[in-house]
């Protein structure tokens, strides 16, 4: 009886020694993931942007479209005004040229 007896308490040794490596193993592979996600985290936000600076982004251009919009706007109404004083002074070109010409005849 005693070569049975311990027989089982060297199953139940050799059990909880393989119950140990195992746990082991998996707690080192758990391990190894998670610091492969966090280095994978880290790459991808020095490589993309956030939703947060996308938006900033997105508001700023939204910005500069309507300033640049204003400005357009700005320019072509002073060029318009430009135009009808150039027309005006053709105007009065011609005017001055008609009249002299009709007091030189």
């Amino acid at each position: 009886m005693t070569a049975n007896g311990t027989k089982k308490s060297v199953d139940w040794l050799n059990l909880a020694k393989f119950t140990i490596f195992f746990a082991t193993c998996l707690a080192s592979v758990f391990i190894w993931y998670y610091s492969q996600q966090a280095n994978i985290s880290n790459d991808i936000a020095s490589t993309y942007v956030s939703k947060t600076e996308l938006k900033l982004v997105t508001q700023k251009i939204d910005v500069l479209e309507n300033s640049f919009k204003e400005f357009k706007n700005d320019f072509s109404s002073q060029l318009n005004s430009l135009e009808d004083t150039n027309n005006e002074i053709v105007g009065l070109i011609t005017d001055i040229r008609l009249t002299l010409a009709r007091i030189v005849n």
